[in-house]
């Protein structure tokens, strides 16, 4: 049996999950982690390229563990990337494995309120929706949501509406999808219907994760210990590599 291949993927702590950090990214960390060694990395080094508050910072690096946790993510493949370091060398071998990119299939999630751009945080708190988000918050927003402005060719699917079929085909909610989708093509789906499917779709699925971040945040010393130890097991690793490398090369360890 083949060894299994090694993902590498990393993340800014820059604030609050919204659905399209989870559904675009960190689903396929969860799922990924049953087929490959995985390495997820929360890289504070990159947030400091613009303006920041250091104590915010901090707290942003370990809310943002904290919550990768909740949605499934194994912190036995966390580390806290301090460095981010690049070799580039010809030293006459292979020493590195030449990475492939690794392809997913990624719902496109959108503003609720502006459909025409992408679920953002920088573009204000009515055009995302946070993960960890209470149940009323949630179905507020997407009762709000902007669904059919009215100039929609027929039979062509709004962008609002095409974003709400998006957030509950991403739940993986298959039954409610197909239901609704044959009501449109049909010509008798409600939008008030739609609007309360997605809020049920997405209430049933954040509920799990806002409990496992109650238990979590519980005991924020255990999460601390854990990361803090897979980030020296990590490193040590890298420090493995980068004295190979170094002999490599033909500069001295010391």
């Amino acid at each position: 049996m083949s060894a299994r291949k090694t993902v590498l993927s990393a993340i800014q702590p820059t604030g609050n999950m919204h659905l399209g950090n989870y559904f675009g990214a960190v689903k396929n960390w969860v799922d990924l982690q049953e087929k490959y060694t995985c390495y997820y990395g929360v890289v504070d080094y990159h947030a400091m390229t613009m303006p920041y508050d250091v104590q915010k910072l901090r707290t942003n690096t370990w809310d943002l563990i904290t919550n990768l946790v909740a949605v499934g993510v194994n912190p036995e493949n966390l580390f806290i990337q301090y460095i981010a370091q690049r070799f580039n060398f010809q030293a006459g071998k292979e020493y590195f494995v030449l990475p492939d990119a690794l392809y997913t299939e990624t719902p496109k999630i959108r503003s609720t309120a502006d459909p025409s751009k992408k679920m953002s945080k920088s573009a204000g708190e009515k055009h995302y929706i946070n993960v960890f988000a209470d149940e009323e918050t949630i179905r507020r927003q997407i009762k709000s949501a902007v669904t059919d402005s009215g100039d929609t060719p027929a039979g062509k699917m709004a962008e609002g509406v095409e974003n709400l079929f998006e957030l509950i085909k991403a739940t993986g909610n298959k039954t409610d999808y197909d239901r609704l989708l044959e009501d449109f093509h049909a010509g008798t789906l409600k939008y008030v219907d739609l609007k309360q499917v997605t809020a049920d779709n997405l209430v049933a699925m954040t509920s799990g994760f806002i409990e496992k971040k109650k238990e979590i945040s519980s005991d924020k010393r255990k999460l601390k210990d854990q990361v803090k130890q897979s980030s020296f097991e990590i490193r040590k690793r890298a420090q493995e590599t980068v004295r190979e490398v170094k002999e490599l090369i033909g500069l001295m360890n010391v």
